[in-house]
């Protein structure tokens, strides 16, 4: 017997505070709105949550987010300040979607229902 089940999308909260190199923000910003976004550039590469790059249960930890950020240039550290369940204020280390979801992140601020993450830039002056 072969069970055929729908998808159902997980929309996630996303935190993430960046300690940048100074003056380096704005270029920063660009950079991990890029880097995490839902969109399959021209080039063919897509973004951290592009579609193609999340299946059926597939799951999600901090450091995977940790490690995507820190190919950005001018980043120094980077913290996730929260990782949770769209409208849930519970943080967890790791989402683990169960066998017919499938995380999603649109981060488009007009349907946050859909996944949002946000990016905190702190100048890392003290050189933390």
């Amino acid at each position: 017997l072969i069970q055929i089940l729908d998808p159902v999308f997980l929309p996630l909260s996303i935190d993430l505070t960046v300690f940048v190199e100074p003056g380096k923000k704005s270029q920063v910003l660009v950079a991990l709105q890029r880097t995490f976004s839902d969109t399959t550039y021209s080039d063919g590469r897509g973004g951290f949550f592009a579609p193609e790059n999340f299946t059926f249960g597939m799951a999600l930890s901090k450091s995977d987010l940790i490690s995507a950020a820190m190919t950005v240039p001018g980043i120094e550290s980077v913290m996730v300040s929260r990782l949770s369940h769209y409208g849930s204020n519970i943080d967890q280390n790791t989402i683990v979607p169960v066998k017919n979801e499938i995380i999603r992140v649109d981060n488009n601020y007009l349907h946050p229902s859909n996944g949002i993450i946000n990016f905190h830039l702190r100048d890392n002056t003290a050189g933390l």
